[in-house]
This record gives structure tokens, C-alpha cells and sequence, in this order.
């Protein structure tokens, strides 16, 4: 092969990477913005569904459920589930376990089994307001003692457990009452203070 032939080749071979290089280049160009967009996506996809899971998520937490050990108050520890997003959920869940009695002996239940809870809601000064249906006043056992205990065992329970709730006003139906069943003034919110273990001696 002569010199001017192979000068030829030469020339031929470069302008054929040349073309290749350019190809290439443009190839990257394309690519390049297509693999950030999809690093962008996967991270927007990333963020939305932490965002979503924190909006939806479920709290646990373990908490002390009161009832009557003899002539006094005695807990079961328990773990209820809530929206985070949700305070007032907590509250119902733990009350909620409240109604479903002890698991255990020789605990006994302190409101009637038949009891329904309507809602719960806090105001700012931490007045947490306790909606029942008619069925706790309906399906009481009655007496003094019974009653106290069962008012006793909602504020131990609430006030031992969440910090925000400051005192607790037992609403039926919606509407504040004057007694559960006739001995005990129900009318104004109840603090732990307005109770004492002494007092349930008596």
C-alpha cells in the first residue's frame, strides 16, 4: 500500500471517529437530563410517601387502664394505636379499653359493659369534655360507691396518662349533667385532686 494510500485510510478512519465522537456526544447530551430527571422523580416519589406515611401513620403507646381492685383502683397496662395527627384519638383509645374491662383477675370492670363513647375533645385550657350514650347511666349497677369508682377510674385513667388533660367533664348525649346516677355532682369538671383514695373508703 503507498503512502498517499495510506494517508487516505488515515483520514478516512478519523473522520469516522470524528462522526462517532459527535454521535456520542450528542447521545449524552440526551441522556444525561433524562437520568437526573428520573434521580428527581424518585426522590419527589421518596418524599411523598414519607409525607403520606406522616400524615396516615399509626402511633403506639403503652399506657395504665384503672379499674377496681377491691375498694380501691388498681392498672393493667395496655397499648393502644392512633393517628399522630389526631390527640383526641389517644383519649378515645384509652378509654375504649376502659370499657372493654380487665383482662386479668381479680380486677373488676368500672363502667358497665354496654357503655358507648361518642367522641372526646380537649379545649385550650386542657378541659377534656367525655361524650357517653345513655347506656352508662342505663346499665349501671348503681350506689354511691359504684358511681364514684366509675368517675374515678375515667379521671385516673386520662390524667396518668396525658399530660394535656388538666380535668374532666362527663357530658351524655352532648350535654352536661347533673349526676351519673343521683349521688354525685357531675355538673362541673372533676380534677384528680377532687378525688382521694381515703375517699373511697368512706
Amino acid at each position: 500500500m503507498t503512502k498517499i494510500q495510506n494517508s487516505k485510510l488515515y483520514d478516512l478512519i478519523l473522520k469516522s471517529l470524528t462522526r462517532y465522537r459527535f454521535v456520542f456526544f450528542l447521545l449524552l447530551l440526551f441522556l444525561i437530563p433524562i437520568s437526573l430527571n428520573c434521580s428527581k422523580n424518585e426522590l419527589t416519589e421518596k418524599k411523598s410517601s414519607e409525607e403520606t406515611k406522616g400524615v396516615n401513620g399509626k402511633e403506639e403507646m403503652a399506657v395504665k387502664i384503672f379499674f377496681l381492685n377491691g375498694s380501691q383502683l388498681a392498672y393493667e397496662e395496655r397499648t393502644i394505636s392512633f393517628d399522630r395527627w389526631k390527640p383526641s384519638k389517644k383519649i378515645s383509645s384509652a378509654l375504649e379499653e376502659l370499657i372493654k374491662g380487665p383482662k386479668k383477675e381479680p380486677l373488676k370492670p368500672t363502667l358497665p359493659k354496654k357503655t358507648k363513647l361518642i367522641n372526646v375533645f380537649i379545649d385550650e385550657e386542657g378541659v377534656t369534655y367525655i361524650n357517653f350514650s345513655k347506656d352508662i347511666i342505663i346499665n349501671h349497677p348503681g350506689g354511691t360507691f359504684g358511681e364514684l369508682i366509675t368517675i374515678y377510674s375515667i379521671i385516673r385513667t386520662l390524667t396518668e396518662n396525658f399530660e394535656e388533660v388538666q380535668a374532666v367533664q362527663i357530658l351524655i348525649g352532648g350535654k352536661e349533667i347533673n349526676t351519673l346516677i343521683g349521688h354525685i355532682d357531675t355538673s362541673m369538671p372533676f380534677k384528680l385532686k377532687s378525688f382521694s383514695e381515703t375517699s373511697l373508703n368512706q
